[in-house]
């Protein structure tokens, strides 16, 4: 059922961005994106995922439980923060880059989450919690 008002709910985004125009403002063509979780089969584990104009792209592997909750768009570059979990392990922050993983510093032990995002100057703020601390990271470094 879960996995069903995740798909609608982003088909529902997806269809309210539409008017009856071609979608073009000015000479842009518009892009709509969207980050969240979903899964192919009920059994199979919840994965991060970006919608970009309603096609999906998983960002986590299928063994691993993930969530993506945030997204900042940088000219040509898609930047998606989240996390991943390993076999019920600890739950690891984590940053994604054009669907790529990016290495953010973690404390391994705890749970750590990557909750917003942020691209400044060419520098790229990533907030969340890191062994139950609020903690931000500066182009991946720990701060």
């Amino acid at each position: 059922m879960k996995q069903i008002l995740v798909i609608l709910s982003a088909f529902l985004l997806l269809n309210s961005c539409s008017n009856d125009s071609d979608g073009a403002i000015g000479d842009k063509q518009r892009t709509v994106y969207v980050v969240g979780q979903g899964r192919i089969e009920p059994e199979s584990n919840y994965r991060a995922m970006l919608w970009r104009n309603g096609e999906p792209q998983f960002l986590s592997p299928a063994d691993c439980y993930g969530h993506a909750s945030r997204i900042a768009v940088d000219n040509e570059d898609v930047h998606v923060v989240g996390f991943l979990q390993y076999n019920g392990g600890v739950k690891k922050a984590t940053y994604w880059k054009n669907g790529t993983v990016q290495t953010l510093e973690i404390d391994d032990s705890s749970d750590s989450l990557a909750m917003s995002i942020c691209i400044y100057d060419n520098d790229v703020y990533i907030s969340g919690y890191n062994n139950g601390h609020s903690c931000y990271w500066k182009n991946g470094v720990f701060a």
